[in-house]
């Protein structure tokens, strides 16, 4: 599970790959990702614009903004342009103890 510093805001990232494990882009078009805390409720901006970085394969990324401050963990539901889903989550955290 990824862990983002309180008040920093973030990138998230979807790595995407094909059935031989290499890196594969997903459908083309528009993608967005909801992010909900432990109760359910989204957080302020949510759904997300996803970008995919140029000369990236697999890659796809949602700013985190700065507002997302309560210390949880959070469910990530990121929207396919062919309306398939892929899920992932986070952690809010106040600080590391220390940095590898």
């Amino acid at each position: 599970m990824n862990h983002v510093l309180r008040g920093a805001g973030a990138t998230l990232q979807l790595f995407v790959y094909d059935a031989n494990g290499d890196p594969a882009n997903g459908p083309a078009g528009a993608m967005t990702a909801d992010v909900k805390d432990s109760a359910g409720v989204a957080i302020s901006g949510s759904p997300f614009t996803v970008t995919n970085p140029p000369a990236t394969t697999g890659v796809y990324l949602v700013a985190l903004p700065v507002s997302a401050a309560v210390l949880d963990t959070y469910d990530v539901t990121w929207h396919m342009a062919d309306a398939s889903l892929r899920y992932s989550q986070f952690e809010m955290v106040g600080g590391f103890l220390f940095s590898i």
